[in-house]
C-alpha cells in the first residue's frame, strides 16, 4: 500500500527493454541515450536503473560499470534486460535478467530492487541517527 506523501519511484530507461510498461506501473520512468545515463542518473537522483539491449556501437557492460564506478550513483541499483544469448560474467549489474522472461517478471524484480534500496537508505539513516545519539552521548559531560 502506497501511503499519500510517498513519491512515485524514478525509474531511468536506456536501450531497447521488453515489456517497459509493467515499469511505468511501477513510477516516473523516463528514458535515456546511451552517453548522457551516468550524467542523468546521477543528475536526477534516480531510483532504479534499467539497461536493455543497447544499440550498435553503445556497450551496455561499459554504460553500467561507470554507474557503478561513480560515487553519485553507485548505490542505485540497476536491472541488465540481457538478451538471451549474451552471458553476463563481467556485468556489474545487480541483477541480470534474461529479456525472454515474461511480461511481469521485469516488474517483479523492478520492484524487489525498489524494496531493497528503500530498505537499505532507511537503515542507512537509522544508522546515523544512531551514531549521531551515540557521539552526542559521548560528548556530554558526566553529572
Amino acid at each position: 500500500m502506497k501511503l499519500a506523501a510517498e513519491v512515485a519511484p524514478r525509474i531511468l530507461v536506456a536501450g531497447s527493454v521488453a515489456h517497459v510498461e509493467g515499469l511505468r506501473a511501477l513510477g516516473d520512468t523516463k528514458r535515456a541515450g546511451w552517453s548522457l545515463l551516468a550524467r542523468r542518473a546521477a543528475r536526477s537522483g534516480v531510483d532504479l536503473v534499467v539497461v536493455g539491449r543497447p544499440a550498435a556501437g553503445a556497450d551496455a557492460l561499459a554504460a553500467i560499470a561507470r554507474l557503478k564506478d561513480d560515487p553519485a550513483t553507485a548505490s542505485t541499483p540497476v536491472l541488465h534486460a540481457a538478451p538471451a544469448e549474451d552471458a553476463c560474467p563481467e556485468c556489474r549489474a545487480d541483477v541480470c535478467l534474461s529479456t525472454g522472461s515474461s511480461a511481469g517478471e521485469l516488474a517483479r524484480v523492478a520492484e524487489a530492487l525498489l524494496d531493497l534500496a528503500r530498505a537499505r537508505a532507511r537503515s542507512s539513516g537509522l544508522s546515523a541517527a544512531r551514531d549521531s545519539l551515540a557521539a552526542g552521548a559521548v560528548a556530554r559531560p558526566a553529572p
